[in-house]
């Protein structure tokens, strides 16, 4: 699985995956390899004309899911994030036991903490 920085969209092999929202912000594998999280946003991103310095922020509703990269599936429904036309940089981690993926925002004052129900 790839991100397409260029036309931010996630690919699986040949294939786009949909996702929730237009735009793939970013996406974060676990620690054992197996998942993906990946935050998109309906909006475009904010891209900078500097290129080393990547992306600023993204506009409109966010949302998290999540993928299995050994098919390229998504695992449950998209999650609405409570972050709509964030200008900053988001980050995101899985915590150790895999359990939550934690977004925030380069300055930590934001936080949002997802659930990952993998149907395990």
């Amino acid at each position: 699985m790839t991100l397409d920085d260029r036309e931010h969209v996630l690919r699986y092999e040949r294939r786009v995956l949909e996702t929730a929202g237009r735009a793939v912000v970013r996406c974060w594998s676990d620690q054992a390899g197996e998942f993906s999280a990946v935050l998109s946003a309906d909006d475009p991103i904010i891209d900078t004309r500097v290129g080393f310095l990547g992306n600023f922020g993204s506009k409109g509703q966010h949302y998290h899911q999540v993928v299995r990269l050994r098919d390229g599936a998504f695992v449950r429904e998209a999650v609405r994030l409570p972050l709509v036309s964030y200008p900053d940089a988001l980050d995101a981690c899985w915590s150790p036991d895999g359990r939550y993926v934690i977004y925030r925002d380069v300055h930590y004052t934001r936080l949002c903490i997802v659930r990952v129900d993998l149907g395990e």
